[in-house]
């Protein structure tokens, strides 16, 4: 299961110039399936950030 406490540490490497450490970031996100709305929803991030995660998510 992935680790929650992980989410902020993720989102800051989504702008990371390394596509291998962007792949690596979609990867772990995608890992929380289902819950990772329900993750987010508990960090201090806008639906603008959300809606970015989810679009990289469907495109992987």
């Amino acid at each position: 299961m992935p680790d929650s406490k992980k989410l902020p540490y993720l989102i800051k490497l989504m702008d990371d110039e390394s596509v291998v450490v962007r792949k690596a970031v979609i990867k772990e996100l995608a890992a929380f399936g289902p819950s990772l709305d329900q993750e987010l929803s508990k960090l201090d991030i806008d639906e603008h950030q959300k809606k970015i995660i989810q679009d990289l998510l469907k495109k992987k």
